[in-house]
């Protein structure tokens, strides 16, 4: 049984547990198979990264040159194309030409990615998300043309607040083809816990989880695990399903996309550079986001000893008990 709330993986493990888009997935693959620009719109938790994943499996088992990249880390434009030309660089070490003062950085930073395409490489970009909506309109918009004469097709993924930018002219013509991950049926959302729950629930417990989720993976995960840790018994679950959603709808953006994170990497640390490159925010921003959370009732914190002695706070959706616990890495 494996109800973790993570974006799955494009491995063969993580395969076997993907259920519920299928008919998504196959419209991507065949506008990717066609060299099609795709755009992939979906409510938070309605399991974009997952599908990116599957369709990058996909696309590289059938010989396909892949890449995918997490736009969430890019901080505008030219680190958004930095990013993408770091997934398709095949020499880690390739040198980077230093920019003349007279040209525009967003047009050097496409010159350097048209370059490590070269004439003999046709690969899919898998975008996962943007920094922000006008990054998005910015690079499929204004560069939107600059973006057609490289041999390269693009599958991005955004959410449904940032699809008013990637739909505005100009940058509507980018894309050919628009995938909507409309809310899970209540088959789907069986398939989903049959893949994730085998015959570990009786059938009443998941068909009451399938009825009471609001059409998203997350959601239907959430409910299961509720479920799951009472014994299968549903009730409570959905309650307390309930009240979470409706902390959640009250939380500003920011904190709702960091809720996004710790369910998705689990715990962790404001100082944790890794994080910070994810979310593409400082220290002290995300201290003030945590914060919000920890007030909603949503987070809860511990002081994680290190191993010199120091001491940092680790946050978690799910509180644990305990004022203290031992960690392996410093500040």
């Amino acid at each position: 049984m494996d109800l973790s709330p993570r974006p799955l993986l494009d491995t063969d493990p993580d395969a076997e547990l993907f259920a519920g888009r299928d008919e998504a997935l196959s419209r991507v693959l065949t506008a990717a198979g066609a060299a099609l620009n795709v755009l992939v719109v979906g409510e938070r938790g309605a399991g974009k990264t997952s599908l990116l994943r599957q369709a990058a499996r996909r696309l590289r088992g059938q010989g396909v040159d892949v890449a995918f990249v997490d736009g969430r880390g890019a901080t505008g434009l030219v680190s958004l194309l930095d990013l993408v030309t770091a997934a398709l660089a095949r020499d880690p070490f390739v040198a980077v030409p230093e920019a003349s003062p007279q040209v525009i950085p967003e047009l050097a930073a496409l010159t350097l990615l048209a370059r490590m395409v070269g004439p003999d490489r046709q690969p899919v970009v898998l975008l996962d998300e943007l920094p922000d909506g006008p990054t998005g309109h910015a690079l499929f918009g204004r560069f939107r043309d600059e973006l057609w004469q490289l041999p390269v097709s693009w599958v991005v993924a955004v959410g449904a607040d940032d699809r008013a930018a990637v739909t505005t002219p100009p940058a509507d013509a980018f894309f050919a083809r628009v995938v909507d991950l409309a809310p899970l049926t209540a088959d789907e959302c069986r398939a989903i816990l049959a893949a994730r729950v085998g015959t570990a629930a009786p059938p009443d417990a998941i068909a009451a989880v399938a009825a009471a989720c609001d059409g998203t993976p997350r959601h239907l995960l959430f409910l299961a695990r509720e479920a799951a840790a009472d014994g299968w018994r549903t009730d409570r679950a959905v309650a307390t399903a309930a009240d979470r959603e409706d902390r959640l709808e009250r939380l500003s953006a920011p904190a709702r996309r960091l809720v996004a994170e710790l369910e998705a990497s689990g715990p962790l640390y404001a100082s944790d550079p890794l994080v910070q490159a994810r979310l593409g925010w400082s220290r002290v921003r995300i201290v003030q986001v945590l914060g919000e959370l920890v007030e909603a009732g949503l987070v809860g914190s511990v002081r994680a000893v290190g191993d010199r002695g120091r001491s940092r706070t680790l946050y978690s959706l799910h509180p644990p008990r305990g004022d203290e616990v031992t960690a392996g890495g410093g500040r």
